[in-house]
């Protein structure tokens, strides 16, 4: 994987304080795949990351194994507020960008972690980016996809049970191409 430096990356980014860009730029750009490595190496973080949506065709296929996996939806208003503050919206742009320099570094690598391209925007991706142990997040409700292994709903059924959520399949609408979810009941 290859980063493209950007040039006006002071516009883009004017509310944020970038120290010294234009003088590392040369370094970086010189040296690209040994700065990647070096802070992939150097993240400690644990990263979860979670849509606004949960019918998006195109995400089921991706990420849930072409419709045959699931989808948890967590309620934002029971989130934790210590945790709250680590949660991030992901930046979608036309470029890679660079190595992104601030007076912190730990913001450092949690910024340059937000950066998506532009063509993932669809998702309306967060990321939860923690430097601490895992953190429990209750399920509101949980989504089986349209291929989903009818003979596995019983163990979800007791897992959702379990987590006081509800359970839901989605189905295929082919008049609208849309998911549409139907309850399960427990």
């Amino acid at each position: 994987m290859t980063l493209i430096l950007i040039s006006n990356i002071n516009e883009i980014f004017d509310d944020i304080n970038i120290i010294g860009f234009n003088k590392a730029e040369n370094i970086i750009e010189s040296n690209i795949q040994i700065f990647y490595q070096a802070l992939i190496k150097k993240i400690k973080f644990k990263i979860s990351c979670f849509s606004e949506i949960n019918n998006s065709i195109l995400m089921w296929s991706h990420y849930a194994n072409q419709h045959k996996g699931f989808c948890i939806e967590y309620n934002a208003s029971e989130i934790e507020e210590k945790i709250k503050k680590e949660i991030y919206p992901v930046f979608y742009h036309e470029t890679f960008f660079p190595l992104i320099k601030t007076e912190n570094e730990i913001n450092d690598k949690k910024f340059n972690s937000l950066i998506k391209y532009k063509y993932w925007a669809c998702e309306k991706e967060w990321r939860l980016i923690l430097n601490k142990d895992f953190v429990y997040l209750k399920p509101s409700k949980i989504y089986l996809g349209v291929k989903f292994n009818d003979r596995d709903i019983d163990l979800f059924k007791e897992i959702a049970h379990e987590q006081s959520c509800k359970l839901y399949k989605m189905n295929m609408n082919y008049t609208k191409y849309k998911l549409e979810p139907n309850e399960i009941k427990l």
